[in-house]
């Protein structure tokens, strides 16, 4: 789901401020209304200008927050083997206890590990490491055994630092890969760090030649399962480098062929608890892929898919941590798939649920990655389990219109990620997290109404963006993230009255956004988000007076949406969307005063929103826009009848959300206006005449 999205009932409320006030000023009225139209003494039109431009958001979930998820997910599939390592890494440190050489500083080392510092293993590790590097290099004799030993003491250093040294780790298994270039797993988790430091395409090719290598050895062992399960492994983390780089098509084509290999694995042998787990992470993968190219149901049965074997896995040990994260994970992505589809009560259970799971984790002190639980940290930390709920939770908070549940939500995901980037800052991925929080923080603010706290924040995330996008040019979800920060940043410069740096900013949101869009037509999260793009600047040429071109660009977000629209009947966020950029143009046309046409655009996104308003009543955001839709009705419908009925359909929608506290601070100013229109429609002819 797009995260762009959620900007468009904003976008839609400072368009039809402004036409509003176009259409109330001296004479305009009677201009776009029926000869024996009764006229109300409504609000001023620059009362409306004036402060209906607020944030009535489709909170949606982005392709970018996502990728993050993404991200957490597909590590799951180097547990076992980081476990294994890490065994061997305790193993080696107790053997060297037992030297009288060596015993000093390995009893400091075993105790120094316990309380979370891996440092002085690592050190102890390393000194044997050369010791025994040297001694390949003397005795030839005894050269592959030396190497084989020096790659072990490499790689247990590597999975030591794995969550508190990223760089430091990469560095170790580059030394493992050079005493046994012809290890597959070496590769992995070469890439794996790769990937965690944002260099993509290293990534990309390190897997690749992890992939070349097992088929290698695949050709002389056909029947090898270890082989075919670590051929599985390569698939997908190639399909998760891929997916960055925007290429859905491709990245699927992988993700299958590792389903394929497992499917055949699992039949083989279905107590293998790795491979049973392997099978729903690519399960997973899929989905995330076809939730990009916007096909919602069918990315649904792929996370149900998944959801289905961890639940069974859960079942059996339900004290594994690990498996408990994956149930979590597994729980946020449903209900990612059921807030687009506008089943936001299912979403809002799905992400309680993914909260109390991490939550609990949490309160078991096992949040901190650097600490050995079960002789093990893991590869998908708590704290970033915890992270992903508490911000997804957020999300369908603000849906729902309970704003500050939201902004603690967001604080709580904000606080989470930071504290993590200060124990590894070269850990890139904390870093993405950090950038999504403070995206989704200026929406809750933006809701709240406090405008400047979101710009400051919206800067924020551009900055980090920025650098972000500079060190990974390969990862293009960033530059989405980015492009958005500026299509977010013009809409509060409009907000403020600045029209013409909004105008900027959406020009620069768009020159981003198209190049991502055209590189990869089936990902309609990108597609959705320049459609965003267009709506703004519609929006911020609408202010300066450019009627021409504002429709143009309105109509430019209309087409794209509305083929979206057509290809996923199932997506409620994009006809959401659709709906949002039929009221920006009937607006526009509005200015114009072109009633009939404005009135065509408004009914046109009553036929959009009305079904999706109807089946889900508690979304504040969905009754928003069928509110937004309703009071252009009102003041653009033929008849006096048919105005007095959109005006009390109207009334009745915002009167609801305001006693519910669910009203956003941006249709305060609608409601009173459309009370005033309704109290001159009921005075006598001769009062409301004059």
């Amino acid at each position: 789901m797009n995260r762009a999205s959620h900007l468009s009932v904003l976008i839609a409320t400072i368009v039809l401020a402004v036409a509003a006030a176009a259409t109330e000023s001296a004479s305009a009225q009677t201009a776009t209304r029926t000869s024996n139209e009764r006229q109300s003494a409504s609000a001023s039109g620059g009362g409306i200008a004036t402060n209906v431009i607020g944030n009535g958001n489709t909170i949606n979930v982005s392709s970018a927050d996502a990728a993050v998820l993404s991200e957490l997910k597909s590590r799951m599939r180097e547990e076992a083997r980081l476990l294994n390592e890490l065994k061997k890494a305790v193993a080696s440190i107790q053997a060297m206890t037992q030297a009288p050489t060596t015993a000093p500083a390995a009893n400091h080392a075993l105790a120094a590990l316990q309380a979370g510092d891996s440092a002085p293993s690592v050190a102890l590790l390393h000194d044997q490491e050369a010791n025994v590097a040297r001694q390949a290099e003397q005795n030839a004799n005894s050269a592959a055994a030396d190497k084989h030993k020096a790659a072990e003491l490499a790689r247990q250093q590597g999975a030591l630092a794995f969550f508190t040294d990223t760089e430091g780790a990469l560095k170790a298994y580059q030394r493992a890969a050079g005493y046994e270039p012809d290890d597959p797993d070496t590769l992995i988790f070469i890439g794996d760090l790769q990937d965690r430091l944002g260099q993509t395409q290293q990534a990309l090719t390190t897997f690749d030649q992890a992939r070349a290598l097992l088929e290698r050895k695949r050709a002389a062992s056909p029947d090898n399962a270890a082989l075919l399960s670590d051929l599985a492994v390569a698939h997908d983390r190639m399909g998760v480098e891929i997916q960055k780089q925007g290429d859905l098509d491709s990245a699927l084509a992988h993700f299958r062929q590792a389903l394929a290999i497992l499917q055949k694995l699992v039949q083989q042998d279905p107590r293998n608890q790795e491979w049973q787990r392997d099978l729903a992470v690519t399960h997973d993968s899929i989905g995330a892929v076809l939730q990009s190219a916007g096909k919602v149901a069918d990315s649904l049965a792929e996370f149900r898919q998944s959801m289905a074997i961890i639940e069974s896995l859960a079942r059996n040990k339900p004290d594994d941590v690990d498996l408990q994260l994956d149930l979590a994970l597994a729980r946020s992505r449903i209900g990612d798939s059921l807030l687009e589809q506008g089943d936001l009560t299912g979403a809002l259970a799905s992400y309680r649920q993914a909260v109390t799971v991490t939550d609990a984790l949490d309160r078991r002190g096992l949040a901190d990655p650097a600490k050995p639980h079960n002789s093990s940290p893991r590869i998908m930390t708590v704290a970033e389990a915890r992270f992903s709920a508490h911000q997804r939770l957020g999300i369908a908070l603000e849906s729902k219109g309970d704003y500050e549940g939201a902004l603690a939500e967001y604080q709580t995901a904000l606080n989470i990620a930071q504290a993590q980037s200060q124990k590894d800052p070269n850990n890139v991925d904390g870093q993405k997290e950090i950038l999504s929080a403070h995206l989704r923080h200026a929406d809750a603010l933006i809701a709240r109404g406090d405008n400047d706290a979101a710009l400051a924040e919206l800067r924020q995330a551009l900055t980090l963006g920025e650098s972000l996008s500079r060190r990974e040019p390969d990862h293009r979800y960033l530059q989405e993230s980015v492009a958005l920060a500026h299509v977010s940043i013009a809409m509060q410069l409009l907000a403020q009255k600045d029209a013409a740096q909004a105008a900027n900013e959406a020009r620069r949101g768009i020159e981003l956004l198209t190049p991502l869009a055209q590189s990869a037509p089936g990902n309609k999260s990108w597609q959705s988000d320049l459609a965003t793009g267009h709506s703004l600047l519609s929006a911020a040429l609408l202010v300066q007076n450019d009627l021409p071109g504002a429709l143009a660009e309105s109509q430019k977000s209309i087409d794209i949406v509305d083929v979206l629209a057509r290809d996923d009947p199932s997506n409620a966020s994009l006809r959401q969307t659709l709906a949002e950029f039929h009221i920006i143009r009937a607006s526009t046309l509005m200015a114009q005063k072109n009633a009939a046409g404005g009135a065509s655009e408004a009914r046109k996104a009553t036929d959009a929103i009305e079904p999706i308003a109807k089946r889900d009543p508690d979304n504040a955001m969905t009754q928003s826009t069928l509110a937004e839709a309703y009071f252009l009705l009102s003041k653009l419908s033929a008849t006096p009848d048919e105005q007095r009925d959109f005006r009390n359909r109207t009334i009745e929608i915002l009167t609801k959300l305001k006693d519910q506290g669910k009203l956003m601070g941006a249709f305060t100013p609608m409601l009173q206006t459309v009370r005033a229109d309704a109290s001159a429609d009921s005075a006598p002819l001769s009062q409301s005449s004059k």
